[in-house]
């Protein structure tokens, strides 16, 4: 009976990941530098966690020169308040793998860095940022603010058209808001104020009316006047002095 050989098997990878010693890399100009903080992966395939650990023991030495190679001229490349930019350079060439024989075993090795500039250059931009942050702090409050008031607004003249600024409704807002109250009170008398104009207006061509015999145009006028003092909530006869009767 023929048997049919079993299956290769890939050898397993092992992999272990180290924080190195933080580095120090020249930045563009050469007068300000970048801090580096670094994480080392090491794999290998076919050995044991614990053989990759004693191999990653001598391999993470012989690594930091090689992350100087890689990163070196590219610090130089960036201004020294553009970390965020030679560290994607940075991590673009350190996920290029490099590789150590360890007594016949191949361990591989990549590595991610984290970049921020120097405590000297930190502490010359502090001022500047502390005041960006103020400004983009008022900047969210003012926009806060602006949403909070349009709300409220909102919400009263919604009131405002379905009550009105009658005596009773500014009492009634007083009892909740005396600052709306108030401002009721002045949208009140700028109603009246405009309401009474129209009213001697009306008054005056309606006298003109009755005057030559055209009562029913002065009736209409009258009419006008008398639901203008209902819909402001005044007493009949509160604003206007009545039109003549002459047409009735």
């Amino acid at each position: 009976m023929r048997l049919d050989p079993p299956p290769i098997q890939a050898p397993v990878t092992v992999s272990e990941t180290r924080t190195g010693e933080t580095l120090t890399v020249p930045a563009q100009g050469g007068v300000f530098s970048f801090v580096v903080r670094y994480d080392i992966n090491f794999s290998a395939d076919g050995i044991s966690r614990e053989e990759l650990s004693s191999k990653a023991d001598t391999c993470q030495k012989s690594s930091v020169p090689v992350m100087l190679n890689k990163i070196w001229p590219i610090g130089r490349e960036f201004a020294p308040y553009h970390p965020a930019e030679a560290e994607s350079a940075m991590n673009e060439a350190l996920k290029r793998e490099w590789c150590f024989n360890e007594n016949g075993d191949v361990v591989h090795c990549t590595a991610v860095a984290r970049v921020t500039s120097d405590d000297a250059l930190l502490a010359k931009q502090r001022p500047a940022w502390e005041r960006l942050v103020a400004l983009d702090a008022a900047r969210h409050a003012e926009r806060h603010r602006i949403e909070y008031v349009t709300e409220l607004l909102t919400a009263w003249l919604d009131l405002f058209k379905k009550f009105g600024t009658a005596p009773a409704v500014i009492q009634a807002a007083m009892l909740t808001d005396k600052e709306v109250s108030s401002v009721l009170r002045d949208l009140a008398r700028m109603e009246l104020a405009m309401g009474t104009d129209l009213i001697n207006v009306l008054e005056r061509v309606g006298a003109a009316h009755a005057k030559v015999g055209l009562f029913e145009f002065a009736k209409s006028y009258d009419l006008a006047v008398r639901k203008f003092e209902q819909e402001a909530g005044l007493e009949p006869g509160k604003v206007s002095i009545g039109l003549s009767k002459d047409g009735e």
